[in-house]
């Protein structure tokens, strides 16, 4: 099922054309990674099937009322809250009488293993910890489509495979798009593509 169609997807800024008319369709279920050069519009181009900023030309197409969820590449925690009080305002945004709270978030913190950090402040916590309950908060939506910028940046070796184990089992069977500058560890069943000038590719 095509969950995300781009259509004719056009971005300048300061007279540079960043995206030219990229035309893709992604399908429910499927791990897309999209490599490219650094400025070659792989942020741009998740900012714009998210909406945080609108194309030139084209248009995205959702199928159906569906939830999207965007891991930044920087942390976007409150460090001075502990990992459930994050998840806690993600979660009564979505709830506002936050019924249920509790069982969900530790659900879905021993999906990602954290259950012990649950009363940690995140400003206590490694990169590799911060980045799991990251992935968390975004989980707590329950969202169809997730996109990842940079989801392994920063981190070793080891950390980056945990991260990426972790996101193949916890997203499975959800539409997720992961734009990256890395090479390897990549989810071996991810499709995946490039943005060379400006135009969506397969690799």
């Amino acid at each position: 099922m095509i969950m995300l169609k781009l259509t004719n997807v056009t971005k300048n800024f300061n007279g540079k054309k960043v995206l030219n008319h990229v035309h893709f369709e992604f399908k429910d279920g499927n791990i897309y990674v999209i490599r490219g050069e650094s400025g070659s519009g792989k942020t741009t181009l998740l900012n714009i099937i998210v909406g945080y900023i609108h194309a030139d030309e084209g248009e995205v197409e959702r199928a159906g009322d569906l939830k999207i969820e965007y891991l930044f590449q920087d942390d976007m925690l409150f460090s001075n809250l502990t990992v459930q009080e994050n998840l806690y305002i993600k979660y009564a945004v979505l709830h506002p009488d936050a019924a249920g709270f509790e069982k969900t978030a530790h659900d879905v913190l021993r999906s990602f293993h954290i259950i012990d950090l649950i009363d940690r402040k995140v400003s206590m916590l490694s990169g590799g910890e911060k980045r799991r309950v990251q992935l968390a908060n975004v989980f707590m939506s329950n969202p169809d489509i997730v996109l990842m910028d940079e989801p392994t940046s920063k981190l070793d070796a080891k950390n980056r495979k945990s991260i990426l184990d972790a996101i193949t089992h916890a997203f499975r069977n959800k539409l997720i798009i992961i734009v990256s500058h890395e090479n390897d560890q990549m989810p071996s069943n991810s499709i995946h593509l490039k943005l060379v000038n400006g135009s969506l590719q397969y690799e």
